[in-house]
């Protein structure tokens, strides 16, 4: 147990020694890092200080590892140049890790991934009525109601066998008519409702005891089985895609690559910034709004918009990182800091300082 607790120690005291490796990141020289209006990554408070997804992780990885900096301010389109001429060290505002970026600066690794989607503010927009219509007659639903009724056969048989020759009645005017009344009495029985063709044999009563006992357990695996069709048919088919958009009104931004919403036929409304459609939807002037699911979540979280969903189109990633100059000496050592603290828990709390995580 002693060795266990040494070697921990010294584990522990290696890995502590290669984060104080890199407290002297750029040589202990004041770090000029570049970062520009982008919500929720970086952008100014009303006390004029700077905040964001971005700047929390840089400020947090600065305090660790006593790193001394300031921020620059330098325009979206200045990301070479504001390198290239020394006006910043490094920009950790959202630069996008694709192929220009990639061929121009040293990209770190990743700390966010971005994909397209939309958001709207009422799920019972979607057609209910059809929604039910699809589970009824969906392969699922038909499986699992044929897997029931079968097991209604064997029980309604045994009911019929001890039955038919004392309860004439019910069971016994003719086969047929005597396991059809077999199989309801199952059916009324599985559901719990009382039924009419009771059994009056011991045989049939015993078989009555046991099969309602089968039954509250049936029922449980029963309605697990359709309340799991009904999630993945009303919450996954019906509204997470773009071609649920067609024929409807959907907001975007005018700079916005809309070409595939309109193909799809969908009305396509344009706003000037993201607070003319947040306001549009909320006021049903539009079904949706398409955006980066980073600023759907972040002005559904910041404006508490409680009714408002934001849904992946699982497609178009994009990611987002640091940027240092092309070939810089010390993109190595940003990228050993930055991944020391993005698989912290911490990381995950700033996340869910600025976006909804619903």
């Amino acid at each position: 147990m002693k060795i266990f607790i040494l070697l921990t120690a010294l584990i522990c005291s290696l890995s502590f020694n290669n984060l104080k490796a890199d407290s002297t990141f750029l040589d202990g020289k004041k770090i000029k890092a570049g970062v520009y209006e982008s919500k929720p990554f970086s952008f100014k408070s009303v006390t004029g200080d700077w905040e964001g997804i971005a700047v929390d992780l840089w400020k947090l990885m600065a305090k660790r590892n006593n790193i001394n900096y300031e921020f620059i301010e330098i325009p979206v389109t200045g990301l070479y140049t504001s390198l290239d001429s020394g006006n910043v060290d490094i920009i950790i505002s959202n630069v996008g890790l694709d192929s220009m970026n990639y061929s121009m600066l040293d990209l770190t690794y990743p700390y966010y991934s971005s994909e397209i989607g939309f958001a709207v503010t009422d799920i019972s927009n979607v057609k209910v009525f059809e929604s039910i219509l699809d589970i009824i007659f969906s392969w699922q639903f038909v499986q699992l109601m044929l897997v029931f009724i079968l097991s209604f056969l064997p029980v309604g048989i045994l009911i019929w066998l001890f039955e038919r020759k004392v309860n004439k009645d019910d069971y016994g005017k003719s086969v047929l008519k005597g396991i059809g009344n077999g199989l309801f009495w199952a059916g009324t029985t599985f559901t719990t409702i009382a039924g009419e063709k009771n059994p009056v044999t011991f045989a049939g009563r015993l078989v009555t005891i046991i099969w309602m006992f089968v039954s509250v357990v049936a029922v449980s695996f029963f309605t697990a089985g359709v309340t799991n069709i009904i999630t993945q048919d009303v919450l996954n088919s019906k509204i997470l895609n773009k071609k649920d958009l067609s024929g409807k009104k959907v907001g975007v931004l005018r700079e916005y690559d809309d070409a595939g919403i309109e193909s799809l036929g969908a009305d396509v409304i344009y706003f000037n910034n993201y607070e003319e459609g947040f306001n549009a939807l909320n006021r049903k002037e539009v079904f949706a709004f398409v955006a980066s699911d980073y600023v759907l979540r972040y002005y559904i979280k910041m404006n508490d918009y409680t009714d408002v969903l934001m849904y992946p189109m699982k497609e178009e990633i994009v990611q987002f990182s640091f940027a240092l100059k092309k070939g810089s000496e010390y993109t190595e050592k940003t990228n050993r800091l930055l991944l020391n603290y993005i698989q912290l828990g911490e990381f995950e709390q700033i996340k869910f300082k600025y976006l909804d995580s619903r």
